[in-house]
């Protein structure tokens, strides 16, 4: 989003900017209301799975989830400036979004550190989706037509969408950077120290969590313990973000399964 106190005689960085916005926004799942590209605003108007405020509570119910929610939230917001012009960095309204995710993170989820790792892989990940010639190609002819009707609603965009062949541009990636360990420690099975294997010096990380086809699978004694100790992110590069969800739901199976055994003592 663009300051609506700002007077714009040169509207095509503009219009690239909230096209940029409404491309990203609609490939990654965000619902696209309007955009409004005059001499006096840029607005693109969004919605998307979750706000700042309730960040903290949907973290905790799916960390993995939510954190590549939130990469795709702030990736949104970059790729306007990114768009516009050369060098043009983040600022305005979405710069003043920006940070409200971020104080949201680091009041209650990790560090500034946490925060700049996450920061630094999204914004890596969405350079190399705006690299692509067909997503160049798609915000200018986005732009193009943002520019002839000045106030586009939400039927009138998806129209444009398809004119410009968005179903053929590919979709922007982004993987869950998960904070450090200290602040996200895993999920614990039960109260006592899982029984060590006699000789075991460690996990193949290459079949940490998966059967013998390759799904995943329900966590070993010995992989639980290797996440208490250093993580879900130690694996993370392992899995895609669907598995992830899976093993994250295995995680949470487990623990509920483990919780009802405890009761019925």
């Amino acid at each position: 989003m663009r300051s609506p106190s700002t007077h714009y005689t040169d509207l095509e960085p503009l219009a690239r900017h909230e096209a940029a916005h409404a491309l990203h926004g609609h490939l990654v799942g965000h619902i696209i209301e309007q955009v409004v590209v005059t001499n006096r605003q840029g607005v693109t108007v969004s919605i998307l799975p979750m706000t700042p405020g309730d960040l903290a509570a949907k973290w905790q119910m799916s960390p993995i989830r939510w954190s590549a929610e939130l990469c795709r939230a702030i990736a949104s917001l970059r790729a306007g400036s990114l768009f516009e012009n050369p060098g043009v960095e983040i600022y305005g309204g979405d710069l003043e979004s920006l940070s409200e995710w971020r104080d949201r993170y680091v009041g209650s989820i990790g560090t500034h550190a946490d925060w700049t790792r996450l920061y630094a892989s999204t914004y890596q990940s969405l350079l190399r989706w705006q690299q692509r010639a067909s997503v160049q190609q798609a915000v200018h002819a986005i732009a193009a037509a943002l520019l002839r009707q000045g106030e586009t609603s939400r039927p009138a965009l998806l129209s444009i969408f398809e004119h410009c062949l968005v179903a053929y541009v590919p979709d922007p990636v982004y993987e869950a950077v998960l904070p450090s360990p200290q602040r996200t420690p895993a999920p614990v099975v039960s109260t006592s120290s899982p029984r060590r294997v006699a000789g075991q010096v460690g996990v193949d990380l290459k079949k940490f969590a998966r059967d013998a086809h390759g799904r995943v699978r329900q966590l070993t004694d010995s992989e639980w313990m290797f996440l208490k100790e250093h993580g879900v992110e130690a694996v993370a590069n392992t899995f895609t973000d669907a598995e992830l969800d899976n093993l994250e739901a295995a995680m949470q199976a487990a623990v509920a399964t483990q919780s009802q055994r405890l009761a019925r003592r």
